[in-house]
């Protein structure tokens, strides 16, 4: 079950060659493997970490202060709905200068609804990356060794993610 409740239909009719991707899936599922392979064939891969924390930060953050800035009693934090649409409108606008891009980012819903609220249905595709609690658990170990050690909170977004929808498997 979608636990996100993300309508993963394609977009309207409109023939266009520009097209964003989005990869869907919980840290450590190999979304940013798969997007920097892409890039040597010429398609952007604009990484989520980048903009909610990393090089790109700065600016997100600068939108978020403005905005909230004449809301009255304001005590939003960095990581609430707001925030997260304001980095992905960032992420969008930078997708948009490239004929082709992919995102890389853990939480979709911020993105569809920038997606829809902009009409750009067409150019918007979800692929989704199920990746098994044995391989979640060999990604981990390889990011711990290189020091980059992502914890436990990976297990618990693949919980939130996936639910058993029968005997054979996690839907």
């Amino acid at each position: 079950m979608n636990k996100y409740k993300i309508n993963y239909q394609e977009g309207g009719s409109h023939a266009t060659s520009q097209k964003i991707f989005l990869l869907d899936g919980t840290s450590s599922s190999g979304k940013s493997t798969i997007c920097k392979n892409f890039e040597k064939y010429g398609i952007s891969c604009l990484v989520g970490d980048d903009y909610f924390s990393g090089k790109y930060f700065k600016d997100s953050e600068k939108k978020y202060e403005d905005f909230i800035k004449d809301l009255p009693n304001e005590y939003f934090g960095k990581a609430t709905e707001t925030f997260r649409n304001i980095v992905a409108s960032r992420m969008i606008d930078d997708a948009l200068k490239s004929e082709k891009s992919i995102i890389d980012f853990v939480l979709p819903k911020p993105f569809i609804e920038v997606i829809d609220s902009r009409g750009l249905n067409d150019i918007f595709k979800i692929i989704l990356l199920y990746t098994s609690i044995p391989d979640l658990i060999r990604n981990i170990e390889s990011r711990r060794k290189e020091g980059d050690s992502r914890g436990k909170f990976v297990f618990k977004q693949f919980a939130k993610r996936y639910s058993r929808s029968d005997d054979l498997g996690i839907d």
